[in-house]
């Protein structure tokens, strides 16, 4: 009795092990490509007319105004939540006027940080599952 239960032991260990292989290689192939395609995308998409920027305290509409007028810039979006405003320029600006804008706004008092606007772009192929064909 012991016999066989040491050998259906034995049966069952290596049968799932054969599985997780199995299971484990799909996994590091699908890994791979997936890997291989993101880095075949071009992910530094950003807006030429916006940027998003942190401040220490919301500005009193005056300061904004001020400051508005001084880049030549209009306000798209005040985060309500956060003490961050989205900025546009009326105009497309240059890689460099967009790096000159940034760099000139984080010396302004009560800034803290100026990011590009990045654009996220989903995946517009559908998953589909792999299934076990039995």
């Amino acid at each position: 009795m012991k016999k066989v239960l040491l050998i259906m032991m034995i049966l069952l260990v290596c049968s799932c092990s054969a599985e997780t292989s199995s299971l484990s290689s799909e996994i590091t192939e699908d890994s791979d490509m997936i890997h291989s395609n993101i880095s075949s995308l071009d992910i530094e998409l950003y807006s030429h007319y916006t940027v998003i920027v942190s401040v220490e305290r919301k500005f009193e509409e005056d300061e904004l105004n001020a400051l508005l007028e001084k880049y030549n810039l209009n306000l798209k979006y005040d985060y309500q939540t956060m003490n961050m405003y989205a900025l546009s320029s009326p105009v497309e600006l240059s890689d460099e006027e967009l790096d000159e804008l940034i760099n000139n706004l984080l010396k302004e008092d009560n800034i803290i940080a100026v990011n590009k606007d990045y654009i996220s772009q989903l995946d517009t192929q559908p998953v589909t599952p792999k299934t076990e064909e039995k």
